[in-house]
């Protein structure tokens, strides 16, 4: 992948002066495995029917990272570039989901993930780093229930409602974000929590034997604690 910032910078030497634009790309590669399973608990126990549970393990990454600089100052002829190799790390995730199946068409599921960014960074300059300040671990925790649509012969003869499948879900995370705590002002030090809340809907219309028209929605609130949702 690809991270870029652009800066506009304005030195105030004279009237003539025009501002220049400094621009910072890094060009990230890296490979990791990712590893999984998926339970039907009924293969085990006929007592728990619809009930399934799973996993993934994705491993950390070791990153070959490129910072390339671009300098444009007032007369764009003098474009400068340089670029320097570095390193950098993305961290190893865990998640974990249980579902169950609520007759022939309804099912609820529910899962955890977690990711630890704090060891991560996108470039240093050597090999040996311990990971940026700004950035902590991360947990994530969803809810879901589903209405599958009904498709195929089994759809023939159904009003429109009773075909179309739907959607509900809701999650709560804390992200890796650690920025500066405005409420101590006097401790440059002072960090705080980012939190997300989200919930979404959606639905999912067939169209005929083997096609659906899918129309989701999605409401994000982030916050900082200890201040309030917005």
């Amino acid at each position: 992948g690809n991270l870029r910032s652009i800066i506009q910078t304005d030195i105030s030497h004279g009237e003539q002066t025009i501002s220049g634009v400094f621009q910072r790309e890094y060009s990230l590669a890296g490979v990791r495995g990712t590893f999984g399973f998926l339970l039907t608990l009924d293969t085990l126990f006929a007592e728990l029917k619809g009930l399934t549970i799973g996993g993934a393990f994705s491993t950390g990454s070791s990153l070959s990272s490129k910072q390339r600089t671009i300098v444009t100052p007032a007369n764009s002829l003098l474009d400068s570039t340089i670029e320097k190799e570095g390193f950098g790390s993305y961290p190893s995730m865990i998640r974990l989901g249980i579902a169950s199946r609520l007759g022939d068409r309804y099912r609820i599921e529910a899962d955890i993930t977690g990711q630890d960014f704090s060891t991560a960074t996108v470039y240093s300059q050597t090999s040996s780093f311990t990971g940026d300040p700004n950035l902590s671990a991360s947990t994530r925790y969803s809810l879901g229930f589903e209405r599958l649509p009904i498709m195929g012969e089994e759809s023939k003869g159904l009003s429109f409602w009773d075909k179309v499948g739907i959607r509900f879900g809701a999650s709560y995370a804390t992200l890796p974000f650690l920025p500066p705590d405005l409420t101590k002002p006097s401790d440059p030090t002072a960090k705080t929590k980012v939190n997300e809340m989200s919930f979404s809907t959606g639905l999912g219309i067939p169209m005929n034997l083997e096609s659906i028209l899918d129309f989701s929605a999605t409401l994000q609130l982030i916050s900082t604690v200890p201040s309030s949702w917005f």
